[in-house]
């Protein structure tokens, strides 16, 4: 198989980071994504999710109190209840620190929130794949020489 250069199709080579969670999505509630995997482990202070047709703004100030109360009220929700599925694909962007990440979700129904083993995040750089692929072709060089 060749390995070829990023894609100009491919999202994910794109927008430059991505990053894989493996995830209940059946189990695992809004909030503990908010908090837990977007807040705490990627760093996002005010993330906005992009979601096919679906656009969630997560502020921590609301200048309109019906849009506050309509995002309080994802919080409960599963990750499927707001179509957050296996092989779905998040585009995550945070205007207070012009930052963008595309989150692609892979449901296990091995995984669960009030375990020990919520979930799992691999983070992924367009250069940490460059640099992926690069030793692999020049041991192919060296076979071949």
């Amino acid at each position: 198989s060749d390995m070829d250069g990023p894609s100009d199709s491919c999202a994910v080579c794109n927008t430059g980071a991505a990053a894989l969670l493996t995830i209940n999505v059946e189990k695992t509630p809004f909030s503990y994504f908010l908090n837990k995997i977007l807040k705490q482990e990627l760093g996002f202070n005010e993330p906005i999710l992009t979601l096919e047709d679906n656009f969630i703004e997560c502020l921590s100030e609301w200048d309109d109190p019906t849009e506050k109360a309509a995002a309080e009220k994802l919080l409960p929700k599963t990750l499927a209840e707001l179509k957050i599925n296996d092989e779905a694909s998040i585009a995550v962007t945070d205007e207070t620190q012009d930052s963008e990440l595309t989150i692609l979700i892979t449901h296990s129904a091995e995984m669960d929130p009030a375990s020990e083993n919520p979930y799992t995040l691999k983070r992924q750089s367009s250069e940490a794949k460059r640099r992926q692929a690069a030793p692999a072709q020049s041991e192919q060089e060296a076979a071949a020489a």
